[in-house]
């Protein structure tokens, strides 16, 4: 152990060394349930220290560890669960899908009551070509969630969230193409759904009125026309119970929801230059190019579609965030240090 006296000795003549604090104070511990199972889940902090004469100049590294810790031993395969959910973690917090997770280790207690490892562990699947490389200001911090940690790892765990729209290679962080408008609106549509119980839509009510009423019609229909099939009439009744606003009024209401903020953060100095403005004229114009594309058609995508499809991800963000128990000023905060 060191003292202050100690480590001025070894801190060379105008020279800064990075003072760390304990573990305890940086460390933090979840319970969570995988596949009904009790688990602790640990995020913690390892540091290598480093003097401001090192050759690369840095004071040092953090490197994050998430520890997963059983009561009992367990099966292999909930492991896999395991690097499932903290891939999902990451990759929310990224807001990129190519994820490297440097290793993976399992450890057991020995009879000294200390973690002994027992041997590392390979997940095989199909790898990006290159991997998210970010600096710790350009992610969301895993600690903003303390507060509201069940909400969080519940729409997680739960998969109550749609993120095809994301980045899968660093090559395609800047880029749109059909995929990614296609995907965008997916996860718009997912948002709104999601959000329903929110966003105050008296025309919810009126659409299940109209859809009770035609149900009836159809089953009255049903019984004086049996030449039709029960297929034919499951199908009627199947697409009648996915009846909703239209997407443009969907996504209206998705961004009148979360308006203060978005607005906020289109007009700041990193996007102020897009001129991106979002009411029910564009948005209509961003749902026909969502149907020009799924239609089999290849209209242009203009700079202009560009730049509103990022404001409608940075939406799908904002929508999420606040699910998850972020408050409008943190979400804002967040998302004006990361982009």
């Amino acid at each position: 152990m060191f003292d202050d006296n100690d480590w001025k000795n070894l801190i060379p003549q105008n020279g800064t060394v990075l003072k760390i604090k304990p573990l305890k104070e940086v460390s933090q511990e979840y319970n969570i349930k995988i596949k009904n199972v009790d688990v602790k889940l640990n995020l913690t902090f390892a540091y290598n220290v480093r003097h401001t004469d090192s050759k690369n100049n840095k004071l040092g590294e953090v490197n994050t560890n998430l520890s997963f810790r059983f009561t009992e031993t367990q099966s292999p395969d909930i492991l896999v669960e395991c690097y499932r959910l903290v891939h999902k973690i990451l990759s929310i917090l990224t807001m990129q899908s190519n994820i490297k997770i440097d290793s993976i280790s399992t450890y057991q207690k020995d009879e000294r009551n200390t973690f002994k490892k027992i041997s590392d562990v390979s997940i095989f699947e199909c790898t990006p070509e290159n991997y998210v490389n970010k600096s710790s200001s350009c992610v969301i911090p895993f600690r903003v969630f303390d507060n509201c940690f069940d909400k969080f790892i519940n729409v997680i765990m739960n998969e109550e969230f749609s993120t095809n729209f994301l980045p899968s290679n660093n090559n395609d962080v800047n880029m749109v193409d059909y995929d990614l408008v296609k995907n965008i609106c997916t996860a718009l549509e997912f948002e709104f759904q999601a959000n329903k119980a929110y966003l105050n839509i008296n025309k919810n009510e009126l659409i299940n009125e109209l859809s009770t009423l035609v149900k009836k019609e159809v089953q009255a229909f049903k019984n004086l026309h049996t030449e039709l099939s029960e297929r034919f009439f499951s199908y009627i009744n199947s697409n009648i119970a996915t009846w909703s606003l239209p997407a443009t009024e969907q996504y209206m209401c998705l961004y009148n929801y979360n308006k203060d903020i978005l607005d906020k953060l289109l007009n700041t100095p990193n996007l102020v230059d897009m001129k991106v403005i979002v009411n029910e004229d564009n948005i209509n114009k961003f749902v026909k190019l969502r149907n020009l594309i799924v239609h089999g058609n290849r209209p242009p995508i203009t700079q202009e579609n560009a730049n509103f499809s990022y404001a409608m991800k940075l939406l799908i963000y904002i929508s999420m965030l606040k699910r998850m128990g972020l408050n409008d000023d943190i979400i804002y905060n967040i998302m004006d240090r990361v982009l």
